[in-house]
C-alpha cells in the first residue's frame, strides 16, 4: 500500500485530518500490554493514536506458511482524547555533550483517565523534532 493511500484511508476511518505522524517506541502504561514495541503515532485536533502492525517472519513469507501468529493477536492500537490528557511530561532539553553520550531517545510519559481508570502511557521517540511538534500541539490542544 502507498504511503499516501494509507494516510488517507487512515484520515477517513478516524474522520480528521493527522496534523502529524512519526515513528515512536510504545514501552509501557496501557492496560497490560506489554513493550516494548514499535509504531505509528500520530494525532489529529481531537486525540493522539498509537498503532502497532504484525511483525512478518522473513521464513514464513518464503515457504508461504501465513498461520496467525501471536504477534498479530497482540497488536496495540489505541486513540486517546486531548481532553482525557491530564498532562504529558516530556523530558528536560539535554546539552550537547549529554545529547552525544546519552543513548538516542527521549521518553514522554502521557498522563491520561480513560474509562475511569489512569494511565502512564511510556513513549519513546527518536527525533527532537517529532518531540518538539508534540510539545507545541499539546499546549495548544490541551
Amino acid at each position: 500500500m502507498e504511503v499516501d493511500k494509507f494516510w488517507e484511508e487512515k484520515e477517513r476511518e478516524i474522520g480528521e485530518k493527522v496534523i502529524y505522524k512519526c515513528l515512536a517506541q510504545y514501552l509501557s502504561g496501557y492496560r497490560e500490554f506489554p513493550g516494548p514495541s514499535w509504531g505509528l503515532f500520530f494525532f489529529t485536533k481531537e486525540a493522539i493514536y498509537f498503532q502497532t502492525f504484525p511483525k512478518e517472519n522473513w521464513l514464513s513469507n518464503i515457504t508461504g506458511a501465513r498461520k496467525k501468529r501471536k504477534s498479530e493477536e497482540s497488536l496495540l492500537s489505541f486513540a486517546i482524547p486531548w481532553k482525557q490528557i491530564t498532562q504529558i511530561t516530556f523530558p528536560p532539553e539535554k546539552s550537547r555533550i549529554k545529547k552525544f553520550f546519552s543513548p538516542l531517545g527521549s521518553k514522554v510519559i502521557v498522563d491520561c483517565i480513560t474509562e475511569n481508570t489512569k494511565l502512564g502511557i511510556e513513549l519513546v521517540f527518536n527525533n527532537d523534532k517529532d518531540l518538539h511538534i508534540l510539545q507545541e500541539n499539546y499546549s495548544s490542544f490541551s
